[in-house]
């Protein structure tokens, strides 16, 4: 295997952090696109693994942080949904470049997933789409993501001080929300709260795999997911709809997860190999 090489790309006053696995010229290119917050914390090393992975079997990957995350510029307070989705457009140009090539694989998961879903709609050299997890409704999706505030507060309080109503309204009066340690902001909030997949995706008519995730075997995929799976068909895509049983590795786990073999195998249809 080649070595990877890591670099900084972007404007002058917005530069990101990257990755390179080389991989084989007549092979294609994927970009991991990373959820967001702590998830992207507790998933930093299956994605590294996967980057090894799919460069072991020929593809280019392109593993990168977002403004304000991880080591690219800028600070976490910084980071807009807005901005996730400009990035991940960024990072697609770098790869063409230092590759040489126009044919991408768009991978993610959580709200990674559901950024390289739009960010796939207007890129006609996305040739296949996998989206693991992905969050359908900013909404509910901000919901969950306060509930870890409050069950902060009962680990360290052993109180609520903040419900979610008030939390919400911290938030848009300008304050910062900390969910596990990371600023949950006015803009960030109020850009995911708008996120609805149905109504931002229905162009791409090329390859998408979903992939429901859960710790149980007997588990029926999402019915949410179902619909999407259907939404992609009826609008001209070639969409596959998986199960991959797997921890929830992106959550509060007692240990880093290090490897998603099931996920990996539900995906690899998806990498035009």
């Amino acid at each position: 295997m080649k070595e990877r090489k890591s670099f900084f790309c972007g404007l002058d006053n917005h530069k990101l952090f990257a990755i390179h696995f080389p991989g084989e010229p007549e092979k294609p290119v994927a970009v991991l696109c990373q959820p967001y917050g702590y998830e992207a914390v507790k998933t930093r090393r299956v994605y590294f693994n996967i980057a090894k992975e799919w460069a072991a079997k020929g593809i280019d990957v392109l593993l990168f942080d977002y403004y304000g995350t991880g080591n690219s510029w800028g600070e976490f307070y910084e980071l807009r949904w807005s901005g996730m989705l400009e990035d991940i457009q960024i990072i697609i140009d770098e790869a063409c470049n230092i590759t040489k090539k126009n044919k991408i694989i768009l991978a993610g998961l959580r709200l990674g997933a559901s950024t390289a879903a739009i960010v796939a709609e207007n890129d006609k050299r996305v040739e296949s789409v996998i989206l693991w997890q992905p969050i359908i409704y900013g909404s509910n999706y901000l919901l969950k993501v306060l509930r870890s505030n409050i069950a902060t507060q009962m680990a360290i309080n052993h109180k609520v001080s903040h419900n979610q109503k008030q939390l919400i309204s911290k938030i848009q009066k300008g304050e910062f929300v900390y969910v596990n340690g990371f600023e949950l902001t006015k803009e960030f909030f109020n850009e995911v709260t708008k996120l609805n997949l149905f109504q931002m995706i229905g162009k791409y008519k090329k390859q998408c795999t979903i992939i429901d995730i859960s710790p149980r075997p007997n588990v029926k995929i999402s019915s949410e997911y179902k619909e999407l799976n259907k939404f992609y068909i009826e609008n001209g895509a070639s969409c596959d709809l998986r199960l991959a049983i797997e921890k929830n590795f992106w959550t509060e786990l007692k240990y880093y997860y290090q490897n998603a073999f099931n996920m990996l195998h539900e995906s690899e249809r998806a990498l035009l190999i």
